[in-house]
């Protein structure tokens, strides 16, 4: 859990690490994403010497397109990008949108879609680590 990280494990990190936070959805979907958020920056603004990838929340594909869920995760999305701008040691990346990628039922990634994500980030973070992020 985000909130759960220790000062300590955050005290040898530097601006060669790298860590990748995957958010879930389940606390979108219950009305607490305002809270998620409030997280999220307590967590960037505690690594400030640590450059940061936070995954977007992904769609949920066991509810409609036009769910109160599928939208409030759209909102989510634009405020978790719009309140990172202003870190530069945070990029906000999205998750598949791709339903191949996800089990039956639609929530979590299958053993294809987490080969994709490792694939991508492992271009993002290890092939490519110039093109990431831009400190002052």
């Amino acid at each position: 859990m985000i909130t759960k990280s220790t000062k300590k494990e955050n005290d040898h990190m530097t601006q060669k690490h790298v860590v990748v936070v995957c958010g879930g959805v389940n606390n979108i979907s219950n009305n607490k994403s305002i809270k998620g958020l409030k997280y999220v920056i307590q967590f960037v603004q505690n690594r400030r010497n640590t450059n940061v990838i936070i995954t977007n929340a992904s769609h949920r594909f066991d509810q409609e397109d036009s769910s109160c869920v599928n939208k409030e995760i759209k909102v989510f999305n634009r405020k978790l990008k719009r309140i990172t701008k202003g870190y530069n040691h945070t990029e906000v990346t999205d998750m598949s949108a791709n339903r191949d990628h996800y089990t039956k039922h639609g929530i979590h990634m299958n053993k294809i879609g987490k080969g994709w994500f490792n694939r991508r980030y492992y271009q993002q973070i290890i092939c490519k680590p110039e093109a990431s992020f831009h400190y002052p």
